[in-house]
């Protein structure tokens, strides 16, 4: 059965969830650059909350409900290292603030695996694995994408030197956006949904571009 508000809370509230939020958060604030218009603190609380929302209609154990929403926690503060291959750092800090807070390593291999997952192409293994990486593409199904994807425009050029005309943008989007899909039954059952909406606007300014 899918995890009750009440349920939920009191995961959320365990004192090691309470310590990852806080070390994350003071991580990412001191380390990430100021050309992450994208990959910002702002992202990485956004998919810690479509993981809580994807997770709750999966039928968790507690433990794998905590498991998803620490991976989710550290998924990218890797970014405050290097941003290429930034899962490794991100999988090796978790992986060392967790020893030190004395969680079993099972878990810990959970969680590091639930972060490696994220590494794009998408290639999830487990339900827990799905879970994030659905979450971690939560914003291809929101309203407001269009801010999310030219927050990403932003950051390339700054970060990467990538330069792309609006309609190269449109078209790498659209492309992007049709391959992709959800892995949870909640993604296919809801998200999914979503995203065609902002598949339609693509497609529709990739066949302006190209008249």
């Amino acid at each position: 059965m899918n995890q009750d508000t009440t349920e939920i809370n009191d995961i959320l509230c365990s004192a090691l969830i309470a310590s990852v939020r806080e070390f994350v958060e003071t991580f990412l604030k001191a380390k990430l650059s100021s050309g992450l218009y994208f990959h910002s603190i702002q992202h990485t609380m956004e998919v810690v909350e479509a993981t809580i929302e994807i997770g709750s209609q999966s039928a968790l154990s507690r433990e794998d409900f905590e498991v998803v929403i620490i991976a989710a926690w550290f998924h990218d503060i890797g970014y405050g290292i290097r941003y290429q291959d930034h899962e490794n750092e991100s999988a090796n800090l978790a992986g060392m603030f967790l020893k030190q807070h004395l969680v079993e390593e099972s878990k810990i291999e959970k969680i590091k695996n639930c972060i490696l997952a994220t590494r794009y192409p998408q290639l999830p293994s487990t339900k827990l694995e799905e879970i994030i990486c659905d979450a971690d593409f939560y914003h291809f199904s929101r309203s407001d994408y269009i801010a999310h994807e030219q927050a990403l425009r932003k950051e390339w050029s700054t970060i990467l030197d990538m330069v792309f005309s609006d309609g190269d943008w449109n078209e790498l989007n659209y492309k992007m956006l049709k391959s992709h899909q959800y892995f949870t039954p909640y993604g296919k059952r809801v998200l999914q949904v979503n995203k065609f909406m902002n598949l339609e606007r693509l497609e529709k300014l990739t066949q302006e571009n190209r008249e």
